[in-house]
């Protein structure tokens, strides 16, 4: 037993009506305590664990007295810990201190631009936001004291954006042993910073895809073969296999709110990923071979990572069943040309984590010494996984890495939440290449829509080259080549050429709203209408157009859509949302003789009923002028911008942006958004400044004055002249650069502005910039009627 372990359980299931019961985390944190206390798991004695956790009672809670409040998570993680281990010499005196959380969550930005994960508490409401910054306080209460030897967080919660608030500082005072305290912490969480953590129905209980996945890995999914799970192993399992457990509808839907993968923070980089978190015999995950009735009798075939051979037999019945650890594996059945094979991993897409072989997939086969690469134009990435789920190569545009080691690989290409995978299989020099389902040719050639990869080919100056030219993009906008239904597409191609409502004219606003699956059951109750809650007010308030009485409605059911076109007077404009927790804003400018179409997505803002709402931060914003043209390349190639900029710290080849930028006939918001892109990679280059003032002088001629061309121009020209913003920009990156201008010249945002007034009200982390109103400037104009379908 782990005689010196500790560990702290919060679970918080039962919530304020404002914010929503959850189901899943009081069956995740059992299967955690039942891990905990396990000695073939934690080992940690029953008596270390401190249990913090929704009360038994089911009737509907107030927010007063409501529990584990805020300050009792902060008491429990604090005050208990300081009197235990916090004495006069502050010496390490626990070995390992786990924290599991379950329950809503949030991601915050901080003034600094870092991100905060918190734990919303039972005492939350939408008006006040009580909650606990769980990985601050670790870090400022028990990791910089070194009151133990090793800490490990994990947190099944969402990451979904709240700027209303900074999260709470830690109730402890900061103190640290000379030299720091050094102490390894491994933090894993559920989601990215603005996703959604899901839960799902697993074996008859309401589940958190996180936790699941990764108790599976703690107890042998991600052991080596001695039975060691490193912090890294559990990392590389769970990042390979959450995403499995989510229902094939939600994986491919688009939505770009739900996490696959989750994230992971290491302190001290080094001693953390090598920290032995658990040890537990390998799991052996079923795999059901299909061979069929001609190959009954002929020689089958188990080849492992490294082509070696795991297991070998006759295949005397039809399907034919093994049992092997994590990982990726090849079948072969037959001899010489008649041989079939099929690449497979474990744990497959299944609650059990079983597979099934079928001999009908496909992959790639090369050979050691050639060369993998990434030709697309557009601004993705691709990884290279090896059999054991570790990461081995991060390829973008451009870059291309020699082939050194045979065996089997997992390519998977992203953009945005978007995942593509595809398997390639490293031959030894010399031997015979081989690609199921298919003849391999001595020359170049193109294989299609293998596993989701668009397309891959052999390039003899090259190598092999992976391209994502045919990889949906997780957009709101109807594009050709997004999961956009085909209905859909048509309809606001055709509708954004036909007005619906006239309250002006010289320019108009096409908006396109459309829900997405999501992983809750279909309701009972008719789904509500997707532009809800979505107005159109001028810019001081005043209502204008009311989308949901205003827009037309399309014939889906299941994933409804509306659209609308606004003939109006050019100038500025509020598109807002009621939601739970405020109503939200962003400005539109309407350009004499553009159309500004914006399409957005629903989004959840609490799970309660009727409290899925247009998602403003996440809109796909075009300046066109003919009407919505989905087939347009530029429109694509805008997403692919946008969705790097939410993406942040994603990786864009620069030689990419700037052909994007030299093309003068681009989309606006394309070369706005590009420059942002551009300049977030450092100081320009004198070419790239040179590009930069092009591009500014190409979007003042089309666009006039407009607030993010101006914000631009503060990043490429400098504060020159005297610039002033009286009105929120479009895009979070301009108020970024209209923020860092103002620290030296305050005077570029008017006293009374509306920019004054909502600048520490902005809420979400963009791309688009939207702010939370004040709850009597919502309710002023409510009365005001508005406009009518033509």
């Amino acid at each position: 037993m782990a005689k010196n372990d500790w560990a702290i359980v919060v679970g918080i299931w039962r919530y304020h009506p404002d914010i929503g019961n959850l189901e899943g985390p009081k069956n995740d944190v059992d299967d955690f305590i039942a891990w905990l206390t396990d000695p073939r798991g934690g080992n940690v004695p029953a008596g270390h664990i401190t249990k913090v956790l929704s009360p038994a009672r089911r009737k509907p809670m107030s927010s007063a007295g409501a529990q584990p409040s805020h300050a009792t998570v902060e008491k429990e993680i604090n005050d208990k810990l300081r009197k235990k281990f916090g004495k006069e010499n502050r010496a390490k005196k626990g070995g390992r201190l786990y924290v599991y959380v379950a329950g809503h969550g949030c991601a915050t930005r901080e003034p600094s631009g870092r991100d905060s994960k918190i734990l919303l508490t039972a005492d939350a409401t939408n008006d006040d936001v009580k909650h606990v910054s769980v990985p601050n306080t670790l870090q400022a209460c028990v990791v910089d004291p070194g009151f133990f030897a090793e800490v490990v967080l994990f947190m099944d919660c969402c990451a979904t954006p709240l700027t209303s608030v900074f999260a709470a500082l830690p109730t402890c005072a900061r103190r640290q042993p000379p030299g720091g305290s050094g102490t390894p912490f491994v933090f894993l969480h559920a989601a990215p910073s603005g996703r959604q953590a899901r839960e799902v129905e697993i074996g008859g209980k309401t589940r958190g895809i996180f936790t699941h996945a990764l108790l599976a890995g703690l107890r042998g999914g991600a052991s080596d073969k001695h039975g060691v799970i490193t912090a890294h192993a559990l990392y590389d399992y769970v990042h390979s296999n959450m995403r499995k457990l989510l229902p094939p509808e939600m994986r491919e839907s688009g939505n770009p709110d739900i996490s696959q993968i989750p994230e992971f923070t290491l302190f001290p980089t080094k001693p953390a990923l090598r920290l032995r978190l658990a040890h537990a015999p390998q799991t052996k995950f079923k795999v059901e071979i299909h061979v069929g009735k001609a190959d009954v009798g002929k020689k089958l075939r188990v080849l492992g990572g490294s082509l070696d051979v795991v297991s070998k037999r006759v295949a005397e019945a039809e399907v034919v069943e093994e049992r092997l650890p994590a990982g990726l594996y090849m079948v072969e059945i037959g001899e010489g040309k008649a041989t079939r094979s099929e690449v497979f991993e474990l744990p497959g897409f299944s609650e059990t984590g079983d597979a099934k072989v079928t001999f009908d997939g496909a992959y790639h086969g090369v050979r050691v010494g050639d060369r993998l690469g990434v030709s697309q134009k557009d601004p993705a990435r691709l990884s290279l996984i090896d059999a054991s789920y570790g990461l081995d190569t991060v390829l973008s545009r451009g870059r291309d890495e020699p082939l050194t080691q045979q065996g089997l690989f997992k390519v998977q290409a992203f953009i945005g939440n978007q995942i593509r995978e595809s398997y390639l299989v490293v031959w030894p020099k010399g031997a015979k290449r081989r690609s199921a389902g298919q003849q391999p040719s001595k020359g170049p050639y193109v294989v299609s829509e293998v596993a989701g990869v668009s397309s891959a080919r052999r390039d003899p100056a090259f190598g092999y080259s992976f391209g994502t030219a045919g990889l949906p993009i997780p957009s709101p906008a109807p594009l050709a080549e997004t999961t956009a239904p085909p209905l859909y597409r048509t309809h606001a191609a055709r509708e954004s050429r036909t007005p619906t409502v006239k309250i002006g004219r010289g320019s108009s606003l096409f908006v396109c709203v459309r829900d997405t699956l999501t992983a809750k059951p279909a309701p009972a109750e008719p789904v509500p209408h997707p532009a809800a809650g979505l107005q159109l007010h001028d810019i001081e308030g005043r209502l204008l157009v009311d989308f949901e009485r205003a827009s037309k409605r399309g014939p889906e059911e299941k994933a409804p859509w509306t659209t609308c076109t606004v003939e109006l007077d050019p100038g500025v404009y509020r598109l807002s949302v009621e939601t739970p927790v405020g109503t939200l804003s962003q400005t539109v400018i309407a350009t004499r003789g553009l159309q500004t179409q914006i399409f957005l997505f629903l989004r959840d803002y609490g799970d309660a009923p009727g409290n899925r709402r247009a998602d403003l931060q996440g809109a796909a914003i075009f300046l066109g002028q003919a009407g919505f043209e989905p087939e347009r390349s530029d429109l694509r190639k805008t997403e692919l911008v946008r969705v790097a900029l939410r993406e942040r710290g994603a990786e864009v080849d620069a030689e990419v942006l700037r052909d994007l930028l030299k093309q003068s006939r681009a989309e606006p918001m394309l070369q706005i958004m590009g420059a942002h892109l551009l300049l977030s990679r450092g100081e320009p280059m004198e070419d790239e400044r040179t590009l930069l003032a092009r591009v500014l002088r190409r979007l003042r001629q089309k666009l006039g004055e407009h607030p993010d061309v101006t914000a631009l121009a503060l990043r490429v020209e400098g504060a020159t002249g005297r610039p002033r913003f009286s009105v929120p920009p479009m895009l979070l990156e301009s108020w970024l650069a209209i923020r860092e201008a103002s620290q030296k010249r305050p005077a570029i945002i008017p006293a009374k502005s509306l920019l004054a007034q909502v600048k520490n009200h902005f809420w979400g982390f963009g791309p688009v910039l939207v702010w939370q109103e004040a709850p009597r400037a919502r309710r002023r104009h409510t009365r005001k009627r508005a406009a009518e379908p033509r």
